[in-house]
């Protein structure tokens, strides 16, 4: 808070993970730590709005870096997955109301989803990238990105429905891919990363891929079905039975 504070802002939203892959894993914890940022923003006269967010399993289907950037200009394209679309909308309509353009959250999403809709939203994108001294070229061609030697798929092991991910187990399997550093100077991969098959409340064949593994690394057998550590860890991070679970709401509460 100190440092968005000391940015001069005038209005702040706090995206709140709360669940297995979050810090804040807990529920009431992550209400915990809302109130008492909503709490400061007031005392120093700034609006602020602390948005809990679900997650139970990664955001969208990408993970790793180049990935989530290709993923996120798929949605600029008015594509992608509902999950991403829906809190980016209700983010970004928060933002809208809490900086006086509109009154009604409603309104806001309806502003964002025109300038979805026409092309502004991927044109600012664009601008930015240039101001960034980057390639705008890459909303055109994915293959500018970095792309990784080893592309694999990891196979579920039983039939059924998605009843669980164990978030933190994915992001440590990304990192053994290259994504993250295990270690203060491990280099990262840029074009290392997962992207998912199946969620949760997805049904799944035995045989059918879980998740693509995109890695530049090794991927040394090391136990008896002949899967590597990173693939392990994937395929233990999912929990699958008989019975079609309710899906995770994507916002759980909004504290203002």
């Amino acid at each position: 808070m100190s440092k968005k504070l000391a940015e001069g802002i005038d209005g702040l939203i706090m995206d709140v993970k709360t669940g297995n892959g979050a810090f804040m894993k807990e529920f009431e914890d992550a209400i915990e730590l809302s109130e008492g940022i909503v709490q400061i923003g007031k005392k120093m006269g700034k609006n602020v709005v602390a948005i809990i967010t679900d997650m139970n399993q990664p955001l969208g289907y990408a993970v790793g870096n180049s990935l989530e950037v290709i993923e996120a200009i798929e949605f600029l394209k008015g594509k992608g997955s509902d999950d991403i679309k829906n809190l980016t909308l209700k983010i970004g309509a928060w933002m809208l109301k809490i900086g006086g353009i509109t009154e009604d959250i409603e309104d806001g999403i309806k502003i964002l989803q025109e300038k979805l809709k026409n092309g502004e939203g991927l044109e600012k994108f664009r601008e930015l990238i240039k101001c960034q001294n980057g390639n705008p070229e890459v909303i055109e061609d994915y293959n500018l990105f970095p792309k990784a030697k080893i592309i694999k798929d990891v196979m579920s092991m039983e039939s059924g429905y998605v009843q669980k991910i164990e978030t933190d187990k994915i992001g440590i399997s990304a990192c053994i891919l290259g994504t993250g550093r295990l270690k203060a100077d491990s280099p990262i991969d840029y074009s290392a990363g997962l992207i998912l098959r199946k969620k949760i409340g997805d049904y799944v064949e035995k045989g059918e891929p879980l998740i693509t593994i995109h890695t530049n690394l090794p991927l040394p057998f090391l136990n008896k079905e002949g899967r590597s550590e990173a693939e392990s860890i994937i395929t233990n991070s999912y929990i699958i039975g008989i019975n079609q679970p309710i899906k995770p709401p994507m916002i759980h509460k909004v504290i203002t």
